[in-house]
């Protein structure tokens, strides 16, 4: 399976970073460019901006679209490939320590899978245990509710043709298109979620942890990411709920897990 790696030109440590990281399970992989919105005339951003279909309190922005394109490389790389699976990363991730034998393999991948999920946003989500499957050591089940972040997923190729057909004249932020079928991008393709993650962006580890020359450029999220979309369905990490909250929604957990085929809950990191 081929590794892409989008990294910026004028992030340097962050490419070596990714290098190490990958050279220590072994894991080859090919650097894309990342676009840099900081090159792009204003003109071209506010043409993809205004073609957004979700607009949200903090955006999208200009990372955004830089984003977006960058990802969009990745999925003509992937639509051209002889590979039937592609792994795409961001260079701002902290990876398990086993991950090579997932990454240099597609047997484990469930057959109908169209993207393979493998990083936590430590984000409350909801799978279907129902369906999960054995991977080596760890799970894979396909995801019912939204769990952003696109720092690291696997792309079958027909399912990287279908995203560049679905985003040639519309723009969104790149975790929204691929991790939120609700917006109507993904209604024919299969998602899945592998449980433990594989892959963890910097800025959601301890302190203690993270890598200080990648925090210092990681953007947290903010409670406004979605504030166009449901209620509860994304909470910032750290962030409490109220307790009448809380309380209704530990209620909601224990019947999904005693009663549903469904598991709702943050996904692991090992």
């Amino acid at each position: 399976m081929k590794i892409f790696v989008i990294n910026l030109d004028r992030s340097a440590v962050r490419m070596n970073w990714m290098e190490k990281i990958l050279s220590e399970q072994d894991l080859s992989f090919e650097r894309i460019a990342a676009v840099d919105s900081q090159d792009m005339p204003e003109s071209e951003i506010h043409d993809y901006l205004s073609r957004s279909v979700l607009v949200t309190s903090r955006g999208p922005n200009a990372g955004d679209v830089g984003g977006f394109l960058s990802h969009r490389k990745c999925w003509e790389l992937a639509a051209q490939s002889d590979d039937g699976y592609v792994c795409i990363l961001e260079d701002d991730i902290h990876l398990s320590k086993d991950a090579g034998k997932f990454l240099k393999s597609t047997e484990w991948i469930p057959r109908d899978a169209d993207i393979v999920k493998i990083e936590t946003f430590c984000q409350e989500t909801t799978y279907y245990r129902s369906e999960s499957l054995v991977a080596l050591d760890r799970r894979v089940a396909p995801l019912s509710t939204m769990h952003l972040g696109a720092a690291g997923y696997i792309i079958h190729r027909s399912a990287a043709k279908r995203l560049l057909e679905l985003s040639k004249d519309r723009f969104l932020t790149v975790d929204w298109m691929l991790f939120d079928s609700r917006l109507g991008f993904l209604e024919k393709l299969k998602v899945f979620q592998l449980i433990p993650a594989l892959c963890i962006q910097n800025m959601f580890l301890p302190e203690n942890l993270q890598n200080p020359e990648l925090r210092s450029v990681s953007r947290p999220p903010g409670p406004g990411m979605v504030s166009e979309l449901p209620p509860s369905v994304f909470r910032a990490p750290g962030k409490s709920l109220p307790p009448v909250k809380r309380f209704r929604h530990g209620l909601k957990k224990g019947f999904y897990r005693l009663f549903a085929s469904r598991v709702v809950g943050e996904i692991p990191f090992r």
